[in-house]
């Protein structure tokens, strides 16, 4: 399964892929601690595994 992180801005959002759950897990993290007024996803193919910020 592909992992990725999905970051919704005003512009639209940006998706970054990653090579393992760790990793994606990783930068869920650090976005949520950087922008927690954003919506930040993380993705397990086509699922959504977990929801931070608002939109």
């Amino acid at each position: 399964m592909e992992h990725r992180v999905r970051a919704i801005l005003r512009s639209g959002p940006v998706e970054q892929k990653c090579p393992d759950q760790a990793s994606a897990a990783d930068l869920f993290d650090r976005l949520r601690q950087i922008a927690p007024t954003i919506r930040i996803e993380r993705l397990l193919g086509a699922r959504v595994v977990e929801v931070a910020g608002v939109s």
